[in-house]
């Protein structure tokens, strides 16, 4: 995989986060059910979190690519 095809996936990852999914939805229940921590609001502000603030910036140094990826998650817990 190039940097191009992962940088794509990279952003297509933070689309279908901002997206509906049911198999998330019903991860997030499964979660809840098991532990009552990881309630569906919580889990679905922490995906909102990870998808809205995924931070990339592609450098070039030396001749060298540098890609620097940071992800906020703001002490939300992610199950």
């Amino acid at each position: 995989m190039n940097l191009s095809e992962r940088i794509a996936v990279l952003a297509e990852l933070g689309e279908h986060l901002r997206g509906e999914d049911e198999y998330l939805r019903a991860v997030m229940h499964r979660s809840y059910y098991n532990n009552k921590w990881f309630t569906i609001e919580n889990q679905e502000q922490a995906i909102k979190a990870i998808a809205e603030n995924f931070w990339m910036k592609i450098s070039f140094a030396n001749g060298s690519i540098i890609i620097i990826l940071m992800i906020i998650l703001y002490r939300k817990p992610l199950v």
